[in-house]
């Protein structure tokens, strides 16, 4: 009688711990890297999600007051932890959160109203502006301390670090300055004015090497180079039509340049000066470099475009619900699109037009750290 009360008890062990050693024997996948992930703010609820790429909600958090725009404070390399910085919709409020797992909050009120956000390139630090008051302070990326201020930079519209983060460039509106900050201190080192711009400069970006930055206004068919060491303005090269934002290629040597208002795409050869003109099948809202394909992906208010190194278009695809944001992650081997709708999908590179639909709750602002590496932040 004692054998057979206790052989069932055995049996039940050898199974519990059969079923233990296959649950050990099942691979696990490794944790989703910072910069392979969608960082992005809910338009459903106040929250910031962050998103893997098949739009699973891997963090959540829910700030004090309604989130109004987010940034993603990452280096690449690993040297800095990456945080996840939102603004308050409604005063002048950052929170700053740990991006892997969206705890650790530290809020801070601030003097002036952050309506510009650019975080460094080594993630540790945050440049914010305040265009009515004309003063630019760097915080500290995780407690949001002060660190260094600037003022008399009234119109400020546009904050662009250097490539090693020791230098910050504002650019104004109305005068058409452009300041270079000291990148620690914000100490005042160089200005110049950028002559011809109606209503000042509207946009810049930087080549990978950081030797150019590039100037546009919306309001004038051209674009002006300026020499970042010296703030020298280079000769300015003409367009066909105003451009409404630059992007510049992966090696610094091609300036894409999505026209204001026109179905075009400008091609702006860096090395020879020369520009070529593609007609898209409408105007282009955002770009994003595909550069594992050597191609361009482009959001039109109709759909999606695809470009190749030399400008032709080599697909295009109308979308009912259009793009309004492309944001590589993997290195631009998939991006993750945001549509007018707040609804994400995802295009791989090397795959047809055709975006993948997610189940993923709608947004209405996101970031990936591989944003910043490609618009040259």
């Amino acid at each position: 009688m004692r054998d057979r009360r206790l052989l069932p008890i055995g049996v039940l062990l050898a199974v519990a711990l059969a079923a233990a050693l296959a649950f050990l024997a099942i691979p696990r996948s490794a944790p989703l890297a910072v910069a392979d992930t969608l960082f992005a703010l809910s338009k459903a609820a106040p929250e910031v999600l962050r998103l893997g790429p098949d739009g699973r909600v891997l963090a959540r958090a829910r700030p004090a007051e309604r989130p109004a725009k987010l940034v993603l404070a990452a280096a690449l390399d690993g040297s800095a932890p990456p945080r996840a910085i939102v603004s308050a919709a409604t005063g002048a409020t950052l929170t700053s959160y740990d991006a892997a797992t969206l705890g650790d909050p530290n809020a801070r009120a601030l003097d002036l109203r952050p309506n510009l956000l650019s975080p460094s390139p080594t993630g540790r630090h945050l440049a914010v502006g305040d265009t009515g008051a004309g003063v630019v302070v760097l915080l500290d990326a995780v407690d949001l301390r002060e660190v260094a201020r600037a003022t008399g930079l009234r119109g400020a519209h546009d904050l662009r670090f250097s490539e090693a983060g020791d230098r910050l460039f504002v650019s104004t509106l109305g005068a058409g300055r452009l300041v270079a900050l000291d990148g620690k201190t914000l100490a005042h080192e160089q200005s110049t004015v950028i002559a011809g711009l109606p209503h000042g400069i509207d946009h810049t970006v930087r080549t990978p090497d950081g030797s150019l930055g590039l100037v546009v206004s919306p309001a004038v068919a051209r674009i002006t180079p300026v020499a970042l060491n010296s703030l020298a303005p280079q000769p300015a090269i003409a367009l066909p039509s105003p451009p409404a934002r630059a992007f510049v290629g992966a090696l610094g040597e091609t300036a894409w340049l999505p026209a204001a208002g026109a179905p075009e795409l400008h091609r702006l050869d860096l090395v020879g000066g020369t520009v070529n003109t593609t007609a898209l099948p409408a105007t282009a809202r955002t770009l994003s470099p595909e550069p594992f394909a050597d191609t361009l992906l482009v959001a039109t208010l109709s759909g999606l475009v695809r470009v190749d190194a030399d400008g032709a278009v080599v697909e295009a695809q109308a979308l009912q619900n259009p793009v309004t944001r492309i944001l590589p992650i993997e290195g631009a081997v998939l991006s993750l699109l945001i549509h007018a709708d707040g609804s994400v999908s995802r295009q791989g590179a090397h795959t047809p037009l055709g975006p993948e639909a997610l189940s993923a709750p709608k947004v209405f602002a996101a970031s990936t750290a591989h944003a910043l590496a490609f618009c040259h932040n």
